[in-house]
């Protein structure tokens, strides 16, 4: 009989209990025909299962058998009841059904009965007793099997079962009660029903762990990962305070930068902003020492609030140093509201010298009304000024016209000179105390600018030196009829170049002359045709510290000889860059070879005029003291200006820098004086800086005069200072020396002189260079004379320094000297004997490497070795060249030791140079102990050469 259980209703059939739908489709079976299935009806479960199981062996595919062994597998009575296999089964012989095509077939099945509705109601009741199962057994594990194993139940089973699971997972989370735990819910039931709930308890929990450790990492973490928590608001504002207090706990500004931008929204945001400027102003401005600082912090921060403060910094800057430069920079770059202010600064500062022509000058661009009185005031003072003829010399008779003018024109400079006039001949004539007196009645009146007067003041009342003696070079040099000036000293103080004028051996107007020093006496000067010509003036300016290069002055430019083994060469201009103005002079090259410092009237200085105001130093310019560097390409940079504590808007001029790189002599009409030029003395307060110099000093009255006091050259040895002045007679110029104290004199350095000979002892031209050991910079250079190979080097103290040869064909030999605990002058006479790198490799000449250092009885480099080194490595690789390294000892301590040790040392260089690139295969290592010494034993420095390390070219 056909029965076909789809007729039942299957949503009726989910509220008949699991027995009676059995007792239905029990009651179908009974007119089936199938063997198998009358079995199971009458409950003859084992032969059942052991039929079935036998036929399936062998027809694992049959269909009845897999349907057979499904429906006795979900029997409860049956001893092998397991609704998991009855599904497999049932599943199977349903795959198997679906793929009959013979009609035959599927009516022979139809009479089991067996067909599509059957499979759906047994699928059905399968799942049921599955579930009844895991209801029964209510455990996550039983339910998620359930639902995973079970994929086709009827969508009401799966939902009973998800609700059930999810029941049960919610409680074991809310029993553990953790983060973790609810997370793990959250994350495995995304759908459940009571995942809300569990999102809140999850960040309630969360929130609370991190209340408790109170940290901005904590706060962050949670803002993070829980952002929709409604304890986010609480969050942000707890982490905007903790952050807050780190920022004001580092107090620097970008401290404050970092938490504005991070939390923009909180409540602390002003006040940061608010203190991150002012520490952004404070930390950029400390130490500030130019007006350009504070522009520069102006322009790079136009939106921070202290800009004013800035502002103000500038003018306050100007008032205190007359910088007129910066009181231009304020009129074109302020805001209107700030010129007012800043026009009156820029009035007071650019009139200070009270000169018509600057009064012009100012006007002629500021002419406002608002200063209609101002402007007669200045004119009335400046016809005053012109009356008193200041170029003039002082006439006591004139005494109350100057004391109207001082007291009416104070404190503009006009009436500081006409003071150095008042007191002029008080000082030449050495009544110090008349001349101070008369100061100190008028320093009242200059108070804006009492620097000036008292350091002039300061000048007069110290002790006189009686130390400092002023003498005459000798009849060598000046002659009775010529006049003799610009003296410049040679590095090594045996030669002395001057210019000479109205000589019987001139051949031009002014000519260049040079005399040796023998046994203390200046010989008779001789001429130096190479540099003279006829009908011309020609001046010298310097000589570089090696004595290679002299610096010349033609019709206000700077030109340059360099030595050749015929004679100095053809003069030859500097670049533009340098002769950049419409008069140059005083140049000199620093003894490191590196810079060129000169004195110029180019524009973008302090002057207001390139030609001096003639009550100042008359017929002088009005130049700045300049600097070019020299670059990797050998050329000159664009100058940059000293800076205004050097320079000033008068006459600055004739820089000498010793060659100890730091102390500065020059002369200068701006800073005060005894009148006209006065020379001064400064430092240089970093090696990487120009424009950074201490304090002027006035060199002093037993030195200055009322006279123009310039060109002053000093000894390298510090000891003497070289100058020109008229003569006792007042007929011409001569050159005088006098002795510095030591309170004038520049710092310590080393000398280091030598020649540079080849295997045949004839000189070598080359170039010499020094490094600082400590930092591998390369710090100086020079150059052998071409005559005769002897070169002269100067190194400041301070430093470790090593020294070598740079010149294509030969090795560069090198050589070191530690001044870094010196407390007197160092003086090195060595010569350097030139090995090529032929004679190398074709004669196996070896060569010490000098700059290589080790530790007592150690073999490891020390850092100091790297320079030298890094330089042998490059020519090794660069000819692939064989070397053999050998390492010597001297003889103190024990044979063996010592045999070891050299080599060790030996080892350690060939390690470094195939560190650094070369071929390992390259380098023979020896070690020769104490067999081999280059200078005795028996004395430190004889050891010193004996401890070293060679090499060797090999074929």
């Amino acid at each position: 009989m056909k029965i076909c259980i789809r007729l039942i209703d299957i949503k009726s059939m989910k509220k008949i209990p699991i027995t009676i739908l059995f007792i239905i489709l029990a009651q179908t079976f009974l007119s089936g025909q199938s063997k198998y299935l009358k079995l199971i009806e009458k409950d003859n479960f084992p032969k059942a299962e052991k039929r079935i199981a036998k036929e399936l062996s062998k027809k694992p595919n049959d269909i009845e058998l897999n349907f057979a062994m499904a429906l006795l597998l979900k029997e409860r009575k049956c001893s092998k009841y397991n609704p998991d296999s009855s599904y497999f089964y049932l599943l199977k012989s349903k795959s198997l059904f679906e793929l009959i095509s013979d009609n035959k077939e599927l009516i022979k099945l139809e009479k089991v009965p067996i067909n599509q509705s059957i499979f759906l109601d047994y699928t059905d009741s399968i799942c049921g007793l599955a579930l009844e199962d895991a209801l029964s057994l209510n455990s996550i594990s039983g339910y998620l099997t359930f639902i995973g194993y079970f994929k086709i139940a009827p969508k009401y089973q799966i939902e009973k079962a998800v609700e059930k699971r999810d029941i049960l997972a919610y409680k074991l989370a809310s029993d553990n009660n953790t983060v973790e735990s609810f997370q793990n819910f959250i994350t495995t039931y995304p759908r459940a029903i009571q995942i809300n709930i569990a999102l809140r308890k999850r960040n309630g929990l969360a929130f609370k762990k991190e209340k408790a450790i109170d940290n901005i990492d904590g706060y962050l973490d949670f803002i993070k990962h829980y952002p929709s928590a409604e304890e986010i608001p609480e969050a942000k504002e707890r982490l905007h305070e903790l952050a807050f207090i780190d920022a004001k706990k580092t107090n620097s500004s970008a401290a404050y930068k970092t938490f504005t931008d991070a939390y923009p929204d909180s409540k602390q945001v002003d006040i940061a902003h608010r203190l991150y400027d002012e520490k952004q102003f404070e930390e950029l401005t400390s130490g500030f020492k130019t007006w350009e600082e504070y522009a520069g912090f102006v322009e790079a921060y136009p939106n921070n609030s202290f800009k004013s403060v800035a502002i103000d910094s500038i003018q306050s800057y100007i008032l205190k140093t007359q910088d007129i430069e910066a009181a231009n920079y304020c009129l074109a770059n302020f805001a209107e509201s700030d010129k007012k202010r800043a026009i009156l600064i820029y009035h007071d500062v650019f009139t200070n010298d009270g000169e018509k022509q600057t009064l012009d000058l100012f006007y002629e661009k500021y002419d406002d009304e608002s200063l209609s009185e101002l402007k007669t005031k200045d004119y009335e003072l400046a016809e005053l000024g012109d009356n008193l003829m200041l170029n003039m010399p002082y006439d006591s008779l004139n005494f109350s016209t100057y004391d109207s003018f001082i007291k009416l024109a104070a404190p503009h400079e006009r009436a500081f000179v006409a003071l150095q006039r008042m007191i002029a001949m008080d000082i030449t004539k050495k009544r110090w105390k008349k001349a101070v007196d008369k100061l100190k009645i008028y320093a009242p009146l200059f108070a804006n600018n009492n620097k000036k007067i008292n350091n002039l003041i300061a000048t007069l009342e110290n002790n006189w030196d009686s130390s400092i003696k002023i003498g005459s070079v000798g009849a060598g040099i000046n002659t009775v009829a010529g006049g003799e000036y610009v003296p410049v000293i040679s590095a090594d103080d045996k030669l002395l170049y001057f210019c000479g004028r109205d000589r019987k051996d001139n051949v031009g107007g002014e000519d260049i002359f040079v005399s040796k020093r023998a046994k203390g006496v200046w010989s008779p000067a001789k001429i130096i045709s190479d540099l003279s010509a006829v009908n011309s003036n020609d001046a010298p300016l310097s000589v570089s510290s090696d004595g290679t290069r002299m610096l010349l002055f033609k019709s206000g430019q700077i030109f340059f000889s360099d030595k050749t083994k015929k004679g100095w060469s053809y003069a030859q201009e500097f670049p533009e860059q340098i002769n950049g103005g419409k008069w140059q002079a005083d140049a000199m090259i620093s003894s490191d070879g590196k810079a060129l410092i000169f004195a110029s009237t180019k524009s973008g200085g302090y002057n207001y005029f390139e030609k001096q105001t003639n009550y100042h130093a008359d017929n002088q310019y009005a130049s700045d003291i300049y600097v070019s560097t020299l670059n990797e390409n050998n050329e000159w940079s664009e100058p940059i200006n000293l800076g205004n504590v050097i320079n000033t808007p008068y006459c600055d001029r004739s820089p000498f820098l010793h060659p100890d790189m730091k102390t500065l002599y020059f002369s200068s009409d701006g800073h005060g004086g005894l009148g006209n030029l006065d020379v001064y003395k400064s430092t240089r307060l970093a090696d990487s800086c120009w424009n950074c110099w201490s304090e002027p000093i006035n060199m002093g009255k037993e030195i200055n005069t009322v006279s123009s006091d310039w060109g002053y050259k000093i000894s390298t040895n510090g000891e003497m200072a070289y100058f020109s002045k008229t003569n006792s007679a007042g007929s011409s110029e001569d050159i005088y020396s006098l002795n510095l104290p030591k309170y004038l004199r520049p710092g310590l350095v080393a000398t280091v002189t030598g020649k540079l000979i080849d295997k045949d002892n004839q000189p070598v031209t080359a170039e010499i260079r020094w490094e600082d050991l400590e930092t591998g910079k390369n710090v100086g250079k020079s150059k052998s004379d071409p005559t005769d190979g002897s070169f002269f080097i100067v190194l400041p103290i301070g430093k470790i320094y090593g020294y070598f040869v740079d010149e294509d064909k030969y090795f560069p030999i090198s050589n070191h000297v530690d001044l870094r605990e010196n407390k007197k002058t160092v003086e090195i006479e060595e010569n350097i004997n030139m090995v090529t790198f032929k004679q190398m490799v074709e004669e196996g000449t070896a060569v010490q490497v000098n700059n290589l250092f080790f530790n007592f009885s150690e073999s490891a480099l020390l850092p100091y070795s790297l320079p030298e080194l890094k330089r042998v490595a490059a020519i090794i690789k660069g000819n692939q060249l064989k070397v053999e390294i050998s390492g010597h000892t001297d003889n103190i301590g024990d044979d063996q030791k010592n045999q070891i040790l050299s080599e060790q040392r030996a080892m350690a260089v060939k390690e470094f140079l195939v560190n650094e690139g070369c071929t390992a295969d390259n380098f023979i290592t020896k070690g020769y102990g104490k067999t081999r010494p280059v200078a005795t034993n028996e004395n430190e420095a004889g050891r010193a050469k004996n401890r070293r390390v060679e090499l060797k070219f090999v074929k």
